[in-house]
């Protein structure tokens, strides 16, 4: 089992636990920059290391200076480290790259662990990367920093060759599970400091007794655990992986509920560093009361209109076979006074029995309708992009026949991934209709 103060460099998932509400923004596809950097940092543990703590146990170790180390992406660069026992370069493009160095082969193992950040500050957000001969290979993304924590482990010459248990990274880890009952959702710091330190925010007590299971990415269990008042649970996990980590509803204390979701993906570094955390909140937000000297509206529903998912792109005429209807479109009837100059938007929010691979599996669309006798489409987004690291989409949803209607699509999966939760806003006047260029058919 590993201790309750867990490291801090694992800090990589937290914003996956802990977030109320997904960013929701439109991003513009921008012309490739040389402004991405990897730093190597490599470090040595004890000859025949079989633990799995990697962090702990070794990062303050550093190996000889001067270990080579190659990067290559097209073109080939090669470094070596520092007195500190790192190496790394900066103003790289976007891509894939093969890392290779460091101890030769036939004297040592490695595992590597990287994660997005910087020395000083750093989201951990952890990069995915794949072992090749001689080094890993990952993908860069675009203006990012990623650090990759290359750790050594010696074979045990004098004894010949080393086993596979000392020289193998573990298959499973034991993950630590936690739960907080909270009068409101705490900071990630206030969250970070909890799996650190093991102190519970203001206005937080950890909770016992939520049941939490996990599963792995075919949906067999791999176990479940009972949450404590004191220190964490314990599932043990396969490691380098996604395993989805889900909240009896049944075990919520009564008037709480998980911030976010009930089911969480986590991703199992092969380091091993990783943990659940779900955040309990009250059911219903607290309000402060609105006094008779207070101005204050109320403003009714008005009638939805129709918005549903399509076969085929979004083209201005005849869209393809109607997939699934989604919940109307609503939006406030009138503004309150003091609401001047506010762009009212309209939502629409669904779960779905589908998953978001199956809905990108072949080329679909998301339509939004006028509210005439004779709907006609107004609005339309593709659905299609590149994932979020929570596996969630956030797109643009365009104009269509000159409605001048824009907004934003969010979706994520629900229901142990095997459904998704559609999310849309709306509005009119939120750019200028000639800026918006009409998707094509």
């Amino acid at each position: 089992m590993l201790s309750f103060h867990l490291p801090k460099r694992i800090l990589g998932g937290l914003a996956l636990m802990v977030s109320l509400v997904a960013a929701l923004a439109v991003s513009t596809p921008a012309v490739a920059q040389a402004d991405s950097s990897i730093e190597i940092h490599q470090r040595l543990c004890p000859t025949g290391y079989a633990g799995d703590n990697w962090f702990v146990d070794c990062h303050d170790t550093v190996a000889d200076p001067g270990l080579t180390f190659t990067f290559a992406n097209g073109v080939t660069q090669q470094g070596t480290t520092n007195e500190n026992g790192n190496v790394g370069f900066a103003n790289l493009p976007a891509g894939t790259y093969t890392i290779t160095g460091g101890v030769p082969g036939e004297f040592a193992d490695n595992v590597v662990y990287c994660a997005v950040g910087t020395e000083a500050e750093s989201n951990q957000s952890q990069i995915p990367v794949e072992y090749v001969t001689g080094g890993i290979q990952f993908d860069l993304p675009a203006a990012t920093n990623v650090i990759c924590d290359w750790y050594e482990i010696p074979f045990d010459l004098q004894g010949g060759t080393a086993t596979e248990t000392a020289t193998s990274a573990p298959d499973t880890f034991d993950m630590p599970v936690f739960a907080l009952a909270c009068d409101a959702a705490p900071d990630a710091t206030a969250a970070s400091d909890f799996v650190m330190l093991g102190t519970a925010p203001v206005g937080c007590e950890q909770y016992a007794g939520a049941s939490v299971s996990f599963a792995d990415q075919t949906g067999a269990t791999l176990g479940a655990c009972a949450t404590r008042a004191t220190e964490p649970c314990y599932v043990n996990v396969p490691v380098g992986g996604s395993v989805t980590a889900s909240l009896d509803p049944g075990m919520i204390p009564a008037g709480f509920q998980p911030v976010a979701r009930e089911s969480q993906q986590v991703e199992v570094p092969p380091a091993s560093e990783a943990w659940t955390l779900f955040v309990l909140v009250p059911d219903a937000p607290h309000t402060a009361t609105v006094t008779e000297t207070a101005t204050a509206t109320e403003v009714p529903e008005v009638d939805g209109r129709m918005v549903t998912v399509h076969e085929g792109k979004c083209a201005p005429g005849d869209p393809g076979a109607i997939v699934v209807e989604l919940t109307d479109l609503t939006r406030p009837g009138a503004a309150a006074a003091s609401d001047s100059g506010v762009i009212v938007a309209e939502t629409s929010t669904t779960t779905i029995d589908l998953t978001l691979d199956e809905l990108m599996q072949s080329e679909r669309a998301i339509i939004a309708y006028s509210d005439e006798d004779v709907p006609t489409p107004v609005s339309c987004t593709v659905i299609g992009g590149t994932l979020n690291a929570d596996g969630e989409l956030v797109i643009g949803m365009q104009e269509l026949n000159d409605s001048g209607i824009t907004g934003i699509t969010y979706l994520a999966p629900r229901g142990n991934g095997s459904q998704t939760g559609v999310s849309i806003f709306l509005a009119e006047d939120l750019v200028e209709s000639d800026a918006m260029a009409t998707p094509g058919a």
